[in-house]
């Protein structure tokens, strides 16, 4: 059976496409046959499009990738709702197992944060544990970052294969002001402890992607993790 991991994160625009890709980037160096999966999309399909040239003229289609598209930019059940079609989890399941058919390591994208609807009572984080995936969460370095990641790490917990990792994404601007010179900034202070307290809390699962390596580290992590799984 392939290994399958649910990028998913405390909410919209916090960096799971960049994280996903980079982790699928990193595969695909280390030889391994991998692809990433966009199951539901909202507005525009860019997230899929990003995994597709990733993967390279043999990948697969745009419409294998991310099977299911509402063109509103909003939560995918509001979406539904306006243009009047639910959610086809036949069509993601199908796709889903092609997918998994195909490569050894699926790397699930979803849509918005952990607790995102899909439908009146289904959320983003029933689709990933439906396949059996464990949860990477990607949290933005910002205020509010602590208490968004403690309740959506408390919320994935024992769903699916559980909480692989806690991912925190710094942009380049917000790397650079927790490197900078003034450290007694309010911001620097911020940022940092941060990134104190979540490593302190997620030990041993917990990634900076202002860290350099980042990414080889949890692939290490995710070897370990699958293996424990299949024990």
């Amino acid at each position: 059976m392939s290994k399958r991991f649910f990028i998913t994160a405390t909410e919209t625009g916090a960096g799971k496409t960049h994280v996903t890709a980079c982790l699928l980037r990193a595969m695909l160096a280390a030889g391994t046959s991998a692809c990433a999966f966009k199951p539901v999309s909202t507005g525009d399909r860019s997230d899929a499009e990003v995994f597709s040239q990733i993967l390279g003229g043999d990948s697969p289609s745009l419409e294998e990738i991310n099977p299911f598209h509402l063109k509103a930019p909003m939560a995918p059940y509001a979406a539904s709702i306006l243009e009047d079609r639910m959610v086809n989890f036949f069509a993601i399941d199908n796709a889903f197992d092609a997918l998994a058919s195909r490569f050894s390591v699926v790397l699930v994208e979803g849509a918005g944060g952990a607790m995102t609807p899909l439908t009146a009572t289904e959320t983003m984080r029933d689709l990933g544990a439906r396949w059996g995936g464990a949860f990477i969460l990607v949290v933005p370095n910002r205020l509010g970052a602590l208490s968004q990641a403690f309740c959506a790490a408390e919320c994935l917990e024992g769903f699916g294969a559980g909480l692989a990792a806690v991912v925190l994404n710094e942009p380049d601007s917000t790397a650079k002001s927790c490197l900078g010179d003034d450290v007694n900034s309010v911001q620097t202070v911020l940022l940092q402890s941060n990134r104190a307290l979540l490593d302190e809390r997620f030990l041993g699962r917990f990634f900076s992607t202002a860290d350099e390596g980042w990414e080889l580290a949890l692939l290490g992590l995710i070897g370990r993790y699958s293996n424990e799984l299949s024990t």
